[in-house]
């Protein structure tokens, strides 16, 4: 579960600007999360490349290619000492691993920027997600109506809201992330009449 949230806020990220500090420390953190260059030559002299090794077939060589020397460094300092991330040093190296502070402000993080991407072309399907959060957990309620408000739902009734694009993986996460799994429901319908409003909220030509 964790790997596949992992990979999908990396891919989510790529279609966003990178130039805002914050989005550039997450990617980071993000990579070491998923287990992208793991061995960080932090000691190593400047001729040696900061990123010492790499999966065989390289292929996070690109991932971490956008960030220079000086900052990575100073980025993977400041998350140590934030105590984010803990490294141990061998051979020269420090192997990164995520504290769990880490892993919850990648949780955080996820819960803040949940977006359902629009797909090329609308497989002329409806996403409804029903729910029904008991009282005692009104709060938590309250946090699930506004992240599928701020995700783009459109609100078809008191807790009925609606989506036009696939939103399966976000939607399990959310809710297995707010323990409120046994009270949301999905269903994918062919067809709701009167569509018309809901097709113009979502960009879908009729």
């Amino acid at each position: 579960m964790e790997k596949d949230l992992i990979a999908f806020l990396l891919k989510q990220q790529a279609q966003e600007k990178m130039d805002e500090r914050h989005q550039k420390l997450n990617r980071v953190l993000l990579l070491l999360a998923s287990g992208a260059g793991l061995a960080i030559a932090l000691a190593m002299p400047e001729t040696v490349r900061l990123l010492r090794y790499f999966r065989p077939d390289k292929s996070d060589w690109d991932e971490w290619k956008m960030f220079n020397k000086r900052y990575l460094q100073n980025t993977i300092r400041r998350l140590q000492k934030l105590k984010i991330i803990e490294a141990e040093e061998k051979d020269g190296y420090q192997t990164v691993k995520i504290t769990e502070k880490g892993k919850s402000r990648i949780l955080k993080y996820a819960i803040e920027s949940l977006k359902i991407a629009q797909p090329p072309k609308w497989d002329r399907k409806w996403r409804l997600v029903f729910y029904d959060i008991f009282d005692q957990k009104k709060i938590t309620r309250d946090r699930f109506r506004r992240i599928l408000k701020g995700a783009g739902f459109y609100p078809l009734q008191k807790s009925v809201y609606l989506h036009a694009y696939p939103c399966e993986p976000q939607l399990e996460f959310l809710r297995t992330f707010l323990g409120i799994s046994g009270e949301v429901r999905l269903v994918v319908a062919d067809e709701i009449e009167n569509d018309e409003l809901f097709r113009k909220y979502f960009g879908i030509a009729s």
